[in-house]
């Protein structure tokens, strides 16, 4: 069972969310909110997995980038799944240095939303494809002030892949010891903190194309 809140400033949206969630027997809304300060309340006295987050809560003390900022901090077992009506490139990429685990489009269909409550309670990503396409339309040529070794450039697209360390290594011929010190060579010299920032690292160093990337939402035609 997935434990999930619901955070939406419009009421007639919150309630087909709501709705929507009766009907699946996986997922269960444990609370909703239509501000993030009262989101933050429920988190302090219930386990919940999967926080679904309006990014634009303009009424708000916390806005959604401010209130998963704050989950991320205090809460970091409990997965962060933004939506919003935005896709611009700047704007995702916001998202995914705070670290959430998914983004959804409020224009995409109800049952990509359960999908991706789904994936990232299972610990992977989830960003739309049009999401992750606003990024690699504007994708900065190959040459890069950081140099990696062609080594670590190998386990790099690999990581973006979806590979973890096991698989990485059995598919270079090298100990997963010596993949996870290929990984803390990349985040040292990218700057970055975890994996999902390695993968935008490398979508927009132009290291590897969206199409080469494994995504669940990919192989389901979304």
């Amino acid at each position: 069972m997935i434990n999930i809140i619901l955070v939406d400033d419009h009421r007639i949206f919150l309630d087909g969310l709501i709705a929507l969630f009766q009907s699946e027997s996986e997922i269960t809304v444990v609370g909703t909110a239509e501000k993030g300060e009262d989101a933050l309340e429920i988190l302090a006295t219930k386990a919940v997995d999967v926080l679904v987050l309006d990014v634009n809560m303009p009424e708000a003390n916390m806005e959604g980038i401010e209130t998963a900022k704050f989950v991320k901090q205090k809460y970091p077992k409990t997965k962060i799944l933004m939506l919003s009506y935005s896709n611009k490139r700047d704007f995702t990429l916001s998202l995914m240095q705070i670290g959430v685990s998914g983004y959804v489009l409020k224009e995409n269909s109800s049952e990509e939303l359960v999908h991706a409550i789904k994936t990232v309670h299972n610990g992977q990503t989830y960003f739309g494809l049009k999401v992750l396409n606003s990024i690699g339309n504007h994708r900065t040529p190959m040459a890069s002030k950081v140099h990696l070794t062609e080594r670590e450039k190998d386990v790099l697209r690999l990581i973006a892949a979806g590979k973890e360390s096991k698989m990485i290594g059995e598919e270079l011929f090298i100990a997963v010891g010596t993949v996870n010190t290929h990984k803390k060579n990349l985040l040292h010299k990218t700057g970055v903190e975890n994996d999902k920032q390695l993968v935008l690292y490398a979508i927009k160093e132009g290291y590897v194309d969206i199409d080469d990337i494994d995504l669940p939402n990919k192989r389901r035609g979304n």
